[in-house]
Formats: C-alpha cells, structure tokens, sequence
C-alpha cells in the first residue's frame, strides 16, 4: 500500500518534469541557445531516472539514461541539436510519458527501436561548435544546477520546508465543507440580523464568523488557483507538429501566462483550446505561398492571450489569417436545413457566425485528421458555456479571426444577486449582471417602446429588448405591461449580448455554493444550477443565455464603429448617478468617475484607527464618508444597507461609503445662479425639483487621501494659457478647474467663432476643442490654425467623452495633435505637458540650428 502511495507521488512528479522537458525541447527547437533551457531538462531526465530506478521500472530508467546521456553530450557541445535530434527526443519523450502512465505495464514495452535511435545519434557526434564555446558549456554545469535567476528567487519560498503536496481531493473536500460553511453562515447571519441590537455584542460575533469564513473561502479557493500556462505550455508542441504536418510557418504567441484560474476550469479548458488552436492552423493561417499573393508574411501568426478582467477571465486565441467566410457559413447552414434562404438574409453577421458552433456544420473545404468534421466548434461552445462561460467570434475577411472566451474565475461559490418572480426566488450570477433599473411610468429617460409586438427599453439613447422572467419559464401567463407600474429591469450580458430582464422583486446579494442541476432540469436551458440560499430554501440559478435563446431574442450587433457613430451623434449630456449621504441633501456623480456600486451591509465595515475599511475582492478597499469632507448635514443613523461608490479615472482609488440610491438619469446640467462653495463640489443644479450638489471626486480625494495628493509646487506664475472652446457647462466648469489646478490661465470660449476671435487678438499656449464641434466646425477651427503662419505650430487637443479609434483617426486627420477624454484629469493634463514640452524643443531646436549657422 505505502509502495502504489510512492507511486502515485513519482507519477504526479515525473508529469511535471516531463511538460518541463517537451517544452524546453520544442524552444530548442525553434533556436533558442538558452543554457538554461539545456540545464533544466537534464535534471528532469535525471530525476525520473533515478526515481524510476528506486521502483525498479526497467524500461523507463533505460529510456531515461539514453536521454540523459544525448543532453550531457549536447551540455558539453560534442554535437549540436538539429531538427531532426530534436524529433527523436521528442518522440522519445512520448514514449517516456506512456510509459510513467502506466507504470505497471511499462517494463513490457518494447523500447529497443528509440532506443537504437538515440543511440546511433550518440555515434554519429557531429562536432560543430568552436572549442571556447565548448570550455564555457562544460562550466555551465555538469556539476549541479546554477544558482536561479533573481526573478526566479522571488519566486520561491524562502524555504522549502514550508511546503507540502497534498492530494487534490483533500482540496475538493475542503471546498465542499467551506461550501456549506458558507451556506451556513449565510443562514445564521439572516436568522439573526433582527436580533443584532437587542442582543449585546451579537453583531461583533456575527461580523467575526462572517469575516473568518470568507478568509477560509478565500485561502482555500486561492490554494486550487493554477496558471494558465498549465494549458498553453502544451500548444507549442502542437504548433510545432502541426507546421509540420500542414506544411505552414506558423508563430505562436502566448500572453498572460501567468493568470489563474480554479483547477477544474484549467481542466475543462484543455478541448477547447486545443480544437481552437488545431482550427486556427488548419483553417485560419493560409499557406506560405498564399499568403505572399496576399501580401502577408509567410510566416502566420496565432496568439494566445489571457487576461484578468475584473471577476472574470478572458481568453482570446487570434490568428492573422484568411478569416471567416460568412456568406459560406451562411450556405451550409441553407443547405442542411437550419436556415431558410430568406432567414439567413435576415441574419447579422455576427448570427451567422454562431452557425459554425452547430454540430456537424463546417466551412471546411476537405475533412482532414486535423479538423474539418464540424465537431470540434460543438465541443468549444458546449465546453465553455458549461463551466460558466461565453465564446464569440470576430472575424475580418483577409485579416484573421479571434475567438474570446469569457470565464469565471472559479465555479464552485459564486456572487449572485437573489431575484423573485412569481413568488419563486432565483439566483442571477452577478458576473452576467450589468446594470439593476427601477423604472416608473413616464420616466422619459428610461422607457418601455413597442417594437414588432416586443417590448424594447430606451436606455441612454439605446434600445434592448425586454422580456419577461415570469414569461419565459411559463411561471405565470399574463401579459408583461409596465406603463402602469414600476417595474424592476436587470440589464444582463451574455456574450454579444444584451438585453433586459423584468423581474417582480430585487433582493439582496449573497455568495451561493452552485450545485448540479437535478436531471429533472437538464432538458432546461434557462438554469444552469441549484443552490441554497441564507433562507436554507432552494433556488434555481439563471442562465442568461438560455433564457435569451429560449426567449428567441433578436440582437442588433452594434460594432465598434457604429457605437462611435452614434456616441458622436447624440447630443452631449451628461449622465448622473443621484444618492444621498446621512444627511438629507442629493448628489450627483457624473457615472464617467463610477466603476461600480457595491451593495455592503453595515457589519461589513471594518476600522483601522480612524480609517473605515471593506473587503473588496479579496483585497482592503478604504471607504470615506462624504459629509465629512463636504458642506452636508452629518446624522447619526443606524442604517444597515449601506452601499459604496468605487471610483475609476483616479489614481488611488477610495470608495465613498453612501445611505441612499435615488436614480441614475441623462440631463442636461445648468448651473443654478446661487451656489454652496467649497472644495470637493463642482456646482449645483435643479433636477426634477431636487437640488443636486455635484460632486468633484478629485477634489474630495485629495481632501480625504492628502497622502496620496500632495500638492503641486506653487507656481508664482502661469504655465501658459489655454483656450477652452467647450459648450456644454459642466464639461467646461470641470475641464476648466483641471487647468487652473495645474496653473494654467484658461480662457473659455463657447463656440468656434469666438475661439477665433480670442486667438487673433490673445497670445495662445494650446486649445482644447470639444471633440463633439468636430463635425465641421471643429476641423475648420484646427484647419484654421495650421494654415496660419503665427498660429500652425500651436498644440490643438481634441476632447472627448468617450474616446475611439475611428475619432482618434478622423481627428488626426482634421489637424489635431491628440485627443484625450475631459474627465480623465491626470492624463489630460500629462498630455498638455507633453505637447507643450514638445514645442518648446522644437523652438530650443530650431534656435540652435540657426546659431549654428
């Protein structure tokens, strides 16, 4: 019994040497001259060898040894590793990897063939290195390993006693137990939540079982955490076949190696990553001589990315080559039957291109052993979506294609947010969740419309569609009207995807442990598990995208480009977040400064001396209280639902810890004539009757945080004067703040005629022009400018609310020297700096070109 436990321990440790040995084999073999990679594989080969021998597994200590022995003449440079040495050992190292599979059976193989091969490699000894080249390798180490790199002494414990291997299904255990010890404490913190007053020190004890329970959570879900690279190391071998066999150069790139992801998600991702790589060579890069007609590189290029977006992980698998042909996507769909011809005319692009996940629907032109069966995409959507996940699909006729896949961090506990409909409850995962609405009729900013007998939401100048839950799974059957009720919305995203989904109530978030659905529900394509939730009842966990597919709804895919379109063509107002501290005064935040708005309860907020602290995702957030810093009435409340505004386009973010939520709405802001003044707030203005103090997050920052903003040096005189030419009040108050808190003189003009009219008559340091003037008023300004002699080598920004590409270009073209978003203070003001230092040079350049002369 200790014997097979040894066993299993070399096994687990002979894998990890072997991925070790493919891949520094496989960068070998694209040229890499690494001594390292040399010295690495060596001790992998050793180690199992000698670990083998200790079980008396005959074969795979002789397979070693032969190895062994080629990596010690290649460490002294008796022979150099070509291809095809390269191709031997890695074959070699498929046999070694059958064999520590199957330890039992290993000694019956016959390995005498590769044994032969190496050895007649080993007799052939093509010297071919000069001998100095040769003394420094025989130094670089037979001996032993060299001492690691600094990075890599980072990397390791301090000490490796403080390490120990243990089973994974001591994890999967303890992951269940937390599980329900989360469950549990959930239960105990609703059971007692009327209680924590009347009973003395309840809260303090139920705060400390909440907070060591998610620290548990947190450590144990961290201790299943594995990079990525657990999957991508094994796509250059692949690669490397692959070219081979298809008679394609193909790079590959890999990025974000370093991402981590639960251990069951890294194993529920090697299929589809692997049949997207495989589709990439084989269908997406072109061959060599194809691509020179094209104009490409003959060598293709895929790339692997993985990136941390927030509570989710990305990962994008790219290729530069021929793309998708959509309308051939198209044909094959009509031809076996999925579509009518007249459908697939109806269909967007980016519809059609989910006919390619249809099992048994390929655009191959020939099935090969690689691809081309129509089974492999089936497998990438089916996989993903399992675990949680979306896959879409981007392509460019001629330029390549991109699969993103969107990915949970982990799938055991989850944050959702608990929904009623029908007196049913039902857990939403918050990661699908963009957006919670409550509407009232008549509200002419958030209105329902009727669009073909479906009701669609005017939301910020966009329409989603709106269904119903009750609707959907058939809970109830009449008729959704919200023109005479308030209605609650959930604006979801799957995917492409967005739309809107009325619910009867919206209650509170919690972590839920997801369980397998019950085989009652599989045939269910709008849940995707079961938990318990606080309350100890059941509840149904959503799944966003089927209750769209069930739904049958219809998406209008809004590229990047149209999105510009119509960002440039909506009027610019701006879009304010209403809340309320303890006292009774509303303010408003422009929702440009708004990352999110996390709901706590008050037990949530733990103290370090006079500072107030949460947990936010897994890290301290501090909080601050904005009646302590601003004119506002401060009271003395014992509210329990509290909620914190975390702030974006600052550089240390803080969040502000409020009592109230009243709206969110798009107005136009015009200043009262009477105002409270004081740092921290940019004005006040009138909205629905309500006076709103607007709120300067910059200021109320550095006032709570003087920490992190010290203040700049005193300038005893301007840096130089900037001509704003902005209309809208608010832009041109805040935009125009962040200039004179830099010293800059500002002078402000409110159209591109009396911007003109400043420039003739004020010497002038740079302009900003308000990117919406730019369509044409704004290009003839900056077209103006460069045309006149006095004026052309004068820095011209444009700005935006929103910044895009197709903006960027448009206004590079119109004669601007950069654009940068207005609420986006320190790079507005870096890239003034810039311009201005620019041209300075320039002048100091040209000054000494002509003394020079």
């Amino acid at each position: 019994m200790q014997n097979q436990e040894f066993l299993k321990d070399f096994i687990e440790e002979a894998v990890s040497h072997l991925d070790s040995l493919e891949m520094g084999l496989v960068q070998m073999g694209e040229g890499s001259e690494d001594p390292e990679i040399l010295n690495t594989i060596f001790r992998a080969v050793h180690s199992i060898k000698g670990t083998a021998g200790f079980f008396a597994l005959k074969n795979i200590v002789a397979l070693a040894h032969a190895m062994e022995n080629i990596f010690g003449e290649l460490k002294k440079s008796v022979f150099v590793a070509d291809q095809s040495l390269i191709d031997r050992l890695l074959a070699a190292t498929d046999i070694l990897r059958a064999m520590i599979m199957d330890v039992e059976t290993s000694d019956g193989l016959d390995i005498s063939d590769v044994l032969a091969q190496l050895s007649e490699q080993q007799g052939e000894r093509e010297i071919a290195v000069p001998p100095q080249a040769a003394r420094d390798d025989e130094s670089a180490g037979l001996e032993g390993p060299p001492a690691p790199s600094e990075e890599e002494a980072k990397k390791q414990p301090e000490n490796p006693k403080d390490t120990i291997r243990v089973p994974v299904s001591l994890l999967n255990d303890l992951l269940n137990l937390v599980g329900e010890m989360v469950l549990g404490r959930n239960q105990l913190l609703r059971t007692l939540r009327s209680y924590r007053k009347a009973v003395p020190g309840l809260s303090a004890v139920l705060q400390n079982i909440d907070g060591t329970t998610s620290e548990l959570q947190d450590k144990i879900m961290q201790a299943r955490m594995q990079p990525v690279s657990k999957v991508f190391d094994k796509f250059p071998r692949m690669i490397r076949e692959l070219s081979k066999e298809l008679g394609k150069d193909i790079d590959l790139q890999m990025e974000g190696t370093g991402v981590e992801l639960d251990k069951s998600l890294i194993e529920a991702l090697a299929d589809p990553l692997n049949h997207l790589i495989r589709n990439a060579a084989d269908h997406g890069i072109e061959r060599p001589d194809e691509r020179e007609r094209a104009g490409k590189p003959k060598t293709g290029t895929i790339s692997l990315k993985a990136s941390h977006v927030g509570d989710h992980v990305t990962i994008d698998v790219a290729d530069d080559g021929a793309g998708i042909r959509v309308d051939k996507i198209a044909d094959k769909a009509v031809q076996q039957g999925l579509l009518s011809r007249m459908e697939a005319a109806e269909l967007s692009e980016s519809e059609l291109l989910n006919y390619v996940f249809h099992p048994g629907l390929s655009s191959a032109e020939k099935v090969t052993n690689i691809s081309g069966r129509g089974i492999g995409m089936d497998v990438v959507k089916t996989n993903i979506e399992k675990i949680g996940g979306a896959v879409e699909i981007r392509t460019a006729q001629g330029k390549g294609t991109v699969f993103h896949l969107t990915l949970p961090l982990t799938l055991a506990i989850i944050p959702s947010l608990i929904v009623e409909t029908g007196g049913y409850k039902f857990a939403l995962p918050q990661v699908n969740l963009q957006e919670m609405l409550r509407i009232k009729p008549n509200n002419p900013d958030k209105r329902f419309e009727r669009l073909k007998n479906s009701w669609v939401l005017r939301l910020r100048g966009k329409l989603i569609p709106v269904v119903q839950l009750a609707d959907v799974l058939g809970i109830r059957e009449d008729s959704f009207d919200p023109e005479d009720k308030v209605s609650h919305v959930l604006v979801l995203k799957s995917g492409t995807k967005r739309y809107g989904l009325a619910v009867d109530v919206i209650h509170d978030r919690e972590e839920i442990l997801v369980k397998s659905l019950p085989r009652f529900f599989n045939r269910s394509a709008c849940y995707s598990g079961v938990t318990i939730m606080g309350d100890g009842k059941t509840a149904l966990i959503l799944d966003p995208e089927g209750i769209a597919g069930k739904a049958n709804l219809r998406f209008y895919e809004e590229t990047e480009q149209t999105a510009v379109q119509k960002a440039e063509s909506m009027d610019e107002r701006q879009n304010l977040l209403l809340f309320g501290c303890s006292g009774p005064e509303t303010l408003g935040i422009d929702l440009s400064f708004v990352v999110r708005v996390e709901k706590i309860d008050a037990s949530q907020i733990e103290k370090v001396g006079d500072k107030e602290f949460i947990q936010f995702r897994g890290d301290a957030l501090r909080i601050i209280r904005p009646e302590q810093y601003l004119p506002l009435r401060r009271v003395q409340t014992d509210v329990q639902n509290l909620y914190v505004i975390i702030p974006k386009l600052v550089k240390h973010p803080i969040g502000l810890l409020i009592e109230k939520i009243h709206d969110t709405l798009v107005t136009d802001v015009r200043y009262t004539g009477e105002e409270v003044k004081a740092k921290g707030l940019i004005g006040q203005t009138i909205i629905g009757g309500t006076l709103v103090q607007l709120v300067h997050i910059y200021e109320l920052l550095e006032m709570a945080a003087p920490e992190y903003y010290p203040p700049l040096p005193y300038a005893n005189k301007s840096k130089g004067t900037v001509l704003l030419v902005e209309d809208t009040p608010y832009f041109a108050r805040m935009v125009g703040n962040f200039l004179e808190s830099d010293y800059y003189e500002t002078l402000l003009a409110a159209n591109v005629k009396e911007a003109w009219s400043i420039l003739q008559e004020r010497p002038i340091d740079a302009v900003l022009c308000d990117a919406q003037m730019l369509h044409p008023h704004g290009a003839q300004l900056a077209k103006r400018i460069r045309a006149d002699a006095r004026l052309q080598a004068m820095p011209v920004i444009a700005l935006a609310s929103a910044a895009g590409s197709r903006m960027t270009q448009e206004t590079m073209e119109a004669g601007f020297d950069d654009v940068a978003l207005k609420l986006d203070k320190d790079r507005l003001l870096e890239t003034i700096r810039e311009l201005l230092r620019g041209r300075r040079e320039l002048h100091e350049g040209k000054g000494a070109d002509l003394l020079s002369m």
